[in-house]
This record gives C-alpha cells, structure tokens and sequence, in this order.
C-alpha cells in the first residue's frame, strides 16, 4: 500500500444540492485509499488518493488510458462550470451531471468495474512479454538460443547444421566480466597495442552509426581474450568451426581445408542485406542470403598503419585459432567473390566477429 497521499480541493457551487454521505476510508485490494468529504452546497469537496493500477474507462476525461483522481477532478471542474456535453459519464441516466455521478465513478474506481481483463505473459523477462496484460495465460517464453551481450545488446541467431550461429556482428564494448575493452585508439596507438599484446576494439572511421550497423573491428587480443567478449553460452569460432559451417554450405572437405579462395557460392549464401555491399558477383549470385546467417562488409582497421578501409566491399571475420604467434585465421568475404577466403592475418588487425553457440 502507498502510503502517501496527494490533496485536491474543489469547492462546490452546486445550486441546492445537499450530499449526505459520511466521511469514509475505503482500502481495497492494496490498490488505493480515498477519502471523500462531502459536506452541505458551497463547503469543501475532499479527495485524497494514491496512484491506482491503470484501468480502461469509458469516463476517461484526459483520454489518458486510465479513469483516476485526475478524470474524478475533472468531473468536477465540470460540474462547477457547466461543461457538461450531456452524456459523458451520466451514470444513472437523469440527463444531468452531478455528484451522484461522481460518487458513482469512485465506487466504479474502488471495485474496477472499468478494467479489462488482458491475457499474456506478465514476466518482464521473457521473449515474449505483453507489458499491456494483466493476468498471465501461463506462455511466457524463454528462449534457449536467446544471445544477449554484457552490455545488453540483444542479437539475432540461426541454426545452421548442429551449429547456432550469431546472425549479426558482435558490438560489445566490454568482457564478459564488465571489464570495458580498450577503445580510442588513433593510428599509431592501434599499431603499437602488437607489442602489449592488448585487446581492443574500434569503431569504422569512429563513426557511432557504423557500430550500429555493422558492429565493432576487434584485434585478435580481444578476440582471444580469456575474460570473453561473445555473450554467455556462445564463443568465438575456432578454424574447424568455420569449416563446419562451409561444409554445411555445400563446400566439400577438401575445398574447406584448402586456403585462400574456395568453395563456389558459399560466399554469397553467408552474405547478406545487399544494401549494404557493392554490387559485384556476390550480390548478384542467385544464392545470396538464403542462410539466414547475413555476413556484412563492416570493414577493417589495418595493421599496417591503423586505417579504416573497405566497408561496404570487404566483410572480415575472426577465428580463435592462431596460425602462428603473429597471425590467425580468419574468412573473408568481398563483393565481387560469390566463393569464402580462408586465409591468415595479423592479430593486430581489427575485423569483424560472429559468435557460435557452445
């Protein structure tokens, strides 16, 4: 029960109307305690009310979804200045409005006579919460393959093979403990994190929209990070995991062991939202997009000189494996290949990365 209280005043100017009602306290439900004072024409009408639960009203006077101490106020105002349009809330039909009518929506207020029963799933938590029900119909829904970050980004996923993948970029900006990821970097400070060996992460060309879109370039120190950056029950993709997915793509064994440029339209399969690449032959490829899986050209930062290139062209994806101490492998993607590179780079570099489920 809310135990403060909120005063409003309306003196009353209501002709020769006697209101012969006794001062009560009604506490109903934990819902809402009210006063009403009602004494002799022209002495002090009194309501104190607390905040009452949302209901659905056909007295709804401010046309703001509930009927409450502020529609009962307006009621009122109304009476005292004969604003009445002759039929809002007339509740015994008289043709007048007075303060029967407003003892008879207090009474209405009190025993939620305007509420409307929605059924749904009530938990906040769930997949599928209705924040307008108010009775639960007991099929709240908690995802198994429900991917959330640290930082509370919520991604899509896709089930390919015995694999669930992340169907959008990582854009976490901290591990997996809360720890924040290194960021701000400038050209030169980019490079020189080889030596440290420290994780980090950037944003294309620092521009908020491009993490938005095509999520954040992270060095492999990230990546490799034993604190984690992918969301809880998901990890970065090993080499062979990588490979399993092309399999699953149609690519044989063989091409999928092999290096460089292999496979056929896997490419194009992986890829998707053609608005965001270059027309080239991986757009154009009639496979393009039916994986679900919806690899994007989100650039990358050198690891020569710390610069942003290729967005929109080129989509860079990180494995955890390591190919020696200076480089890992990782895929690429490029708007005029329909076909997957597989092939090393230096750890210093910042791509892309998809999660895959534990």
């Amino acid at each position: 029960m809310v135990n403060s209280f909120t005063l409003l005043e309306k003196y009353s100017q209501l002709n020769d109307m006697q209101i012969h009602l006794h001062i009560k306290k009604i506490n109903l439900r934990g819902y809402l305690q009210i006063f009403v004072l009602e004494k002799p024409m022209k002495r002090l009408l009194m309501i104190i009310l607390t905040t009452i639960s949302p209901i659905l009203a056909q007295c709804d006077w401010n046309d703001d979804g509930t009927v409450d101490v502020l529609d009962v106020v307006s009621m009122v105002d109304c009476i005292l200045t004969n604003c009445w349009n002759g039929s809002q809330c007339d509740w015994n039909g008289d043709g007048d409005l007075n303060v029967i009518d407003v003892v008879d929506t207090i009474d209405c207020i009190l025993f939620d006579c305007f509420s409307v029963d929605v059924y749904g799933c009530t938990d906040p938590e769930a997949i599928n919460y209705n924040p307008d029900a108010n009775i639960d119909d007991g099929g709240c829904d908690y995802a198994d393959d429900t991917c959330i970050d640290i930082d509370g980004n919520i991604y899509d996923t896709i089930q390919l093979g015995d694999q669930l993948w992340m169907a959008e970029n990582l854009k976490v900006t901290h591990y997996r403990n809360g720890e924040e990821i290194p960021t701000g970097f400038n050209d030169s400070g980019w490079i020189n994190l080889n030596d440290t060996e420290t994780g980090a992460y950037a944003v294309y060309n620092d521009d908020p929209v491009n993490a938005e879109t095509y999520g954040n370039l992270y060095n492999w120190y990230a990546v490799d990070d034993s604190r984690g950056v992918c969301p809880e029950d998901f990890h970065i993709p090993t080499d062979e995991e990588w490979m399993e997915l092309e399999m699953y793509m149609g690519m044989s064994y063989e091409e999928a062991h092999d290096s460089d440029n292999r496979g056929t339209d896997q490419g194009s399969q992986l890829a998707g939202n053609a608005d965001l690449w270059f027309s080239g032959s991986l757009e154009n490829d009639p496979a393009f997009g039916s994986s679900g899986f919806t690899a994007l050209p989100g650039g990358y930062r050198s690891y020569g000189n710390g610069y942003y290139i290729f967005v929109g062209e080129i989509g860079w994806f990180w494995s955890s494996t390591a190919y020696n101490n200076n480089r890992a492998w990782h895929r690429v993607l490029s708007y005029d290949n329909s076909d997957v590179n597989r092939s090393s780079i230096f750890k210093r570099s910042g791509s892309s990365v998809r999660c895959v489920g534990d």
